[in-house]
């Protein structure tokens, strides 16, 4: 009897499967196959191997993969440098408003303490005027009283301008070239304040014209938002 041979079997069109059954394993009487041990499988290729087609896939996968991971990273790099221009565009902004509210208080600061300055000197001014009615006043009782009053007035009045002085020189920075100039001018215009002195006006408008650059050199930095 002969050998069994089963139909071939193309496999990726290049080689061909045959297996082969030994003759002990057929029944001629039936057409039942007692398989009793494996089968022989043979591989035989049909045709060499094509090392330039896979040479071609393996280089085209590669590509790509290299082609997707570079456009991962250009992504990526591109969405971190979008985060970093809003967050520095969010910065400019938050840094741009802090030199605004600075301006806004430092400016009306200063119109706080000039207006403390002239209602003190015209305390002053006023009591140069009651003066000679209050010596000839006979109530002494009433002269005293006058007299605490204006004292308690002005001690009020010079604590206020004391207080919107310091606050003046806290928004200054220490650092600036002109921080002793603007400090001496502070000074100087409250002391001719409480003396009465009349360059006091002077005084002010003195400060007013010292303070316009440093308010006008931070106005050009919100401007250019740094």
């Amino acid at each position: 009897m002969q050998h069994a041979t089963s139909p071939a079997v193309s496999v990726a069109k290049q080689c061909t499967l045959q297996i082969q059954l030994a003759p002990s394993l057929l029944n001629a009487n039936s057409h039942t196959v007692a398989i009793s041990q494996l089968p022989t499988i043979q591989v035989r290729a049909t045709s060499p191997t094509d090392w330039f087609a896979i040479g071609s896939l393996f280089v085209g996968a590669l590509a790509t993969v290299l082609v997707v991971l570079a456009g991962a990273w250009l992504t990526d790099r591109s969405n971190r440098k979008h985060a970093e221009e809003l967050r520095e565009q969010a910065n400019a902004g938050q840094r741009a408003a802090s030199r605004q509210a600075w301006i806004d208080t430092l400016r009306d600061s200063l119109a706080e303490y000039i207006g403390c300055l002239k209602r003190l000197w015209d305390l002053h001014q006023l009591k140069l005027g009651r003066e000679p009615a209050l010596r000839q006043h006979v109530d002494s009782s009433y002269v005293l009283q006058e007299t605490q009053q204006h004292a308690l007035t002005q001690n009020q009045l010079v604590a206020e301008a004391e207080r919107v002085r310091a606050k003046i020189k806290l928004l200054l920075n220490p650092a600036e070239p002109n921080y002793g100039e603007l400090e001496r001018l502070l000074d100087r215009a409250l002391d001719c304040a409480r003396d009465g002195d009349i360059n006091v006006l002077p005084a002010c408008n003195n400060l007013v014209q010292a303070f316009q650059p440093v308010l006008k050199a931070e106005w050009e930095r919100v401007k250019a938002r740094e």
